[in-house]
Parts: structure tokens; C-alpha cells; sequence
């Protein structure tokens, strides 16, 4: 009696923790300033300046494909003649379910000056049925205005 009484404590434990987790990633993704979103993934993401250093925190979640590994995301920092001045990546390890989001981190050794604009480029190997041939997505950001926070 008593283990079956620990065996239901247990399980809904287990299961009130996998909505919380659920919840967080919902709200995390909430709380990104700017974000893109594509057929296959969406990007939140928010902007910290410091004196040297422009800092790019997100999430990265998985819109499309039941599965996909190999995730590796660049972020270039280009100034207002869209020269490029920076460049950075940041590898997800292990794979992404469906619906799945994680976090990711990009710091870049230049402060964004007005003007400045990101692009952010994905690659990854999908994992939907048929083929898993790579695939590549780019897309360009405008770092705000008001993006002078320091870290």
C-alpha cells in the first residue's frame, strides 16, 4: 500500500514538472525583444551591449521537422556600410523535437553601433521521413534603437 502511495507521489511529480518545463520554455520565448520566425524554426532572441561587446541571448525552436540534429547557428554583426565586422557561431548539441526550444548564446568582440544589422544564419540536418539532406535559412535583423543595455 504504502509503495503504491510512493509510486503516485512519484508520478505526479514527474508529470507537474513536465508541465512546468513546458510553461518556461513558453515564457522564455515570451520574454525575447525581437524574434524571426520561419516555416521551420523560430528564433527569439534579446541584445546587451557593453563597452566592447555586443551579446545575442535566444531560443532557438523547432516549427517543422519531427526531428533535426546538427544544429549550428551563425550570427554576423555588420555596420552601417553592411560591411561585416563580426562573426560568431553556436552549436545545439544533441538533436531538437518537434516543438522543442533550447538556448543560445553569441557573444561578438564589437559593440553594435547604430545602424548595425545581424543576420543569422541556421543549418541543420532535418530528420522528417525522407531525405536528410541539410538545410540552410538566413535571415536578416535590425538591432533597435533602444538596444543600450549594458551586460
Amino acid at each position: 500500500m504504502f509503495r503504491q502511495f510512493l509510486l503516485l507521489v512519484v508520478v505526479a511529480f514527474l508529470l507537474g514538472g513536465c508541465a512546468v518545463s513546458q510553461n518556461l520554455h513558453h515564457l522564455q520565448m515570451a520574454d525575447m525583444k525581437l524574434s524571426n520566425t520561419c516555416f521551420d524554426m523560430k528564433l527569439g532572441w534579446n541584445v546587451a551591449l557593453t563597452a566592447t561587446e555586443t551579446h545575442i541571448d535566444g531560443l532557438i525552436k523547432n516549427n517543422w521537422n519531427t526531428q533535426i540534429s546538427d544544429v549550428e547557428l551563425w550570427v554576423s554583426l555588420l555596420d552601417s556600410n553592411a560591411e561585416t565586422i563580426a562573426r560568431k557561431s553556436f552549436f545545439v548539441s544533441g538533436s531538437l523535437a518537434k516543438d522543442e526550444t533550447t538556448p543560445f548564446s553569441i557573444v561578438l568582440p564589437v559593440r553594435a553601433e547604430t545602424g548595425s544589422k545581424l543576420i543569422f544564419t541556421y543549418h541543420y540536418n532535418p530528420h522528417s521521413g525522407g531525405d536528410s539532406d541539410w538545410w540552410m535559412q538566413s535571415f536578416e535583423a535590425n538591432i533597435p534603437m533602444d538596444t543600450e543595455q549594458q551586460k
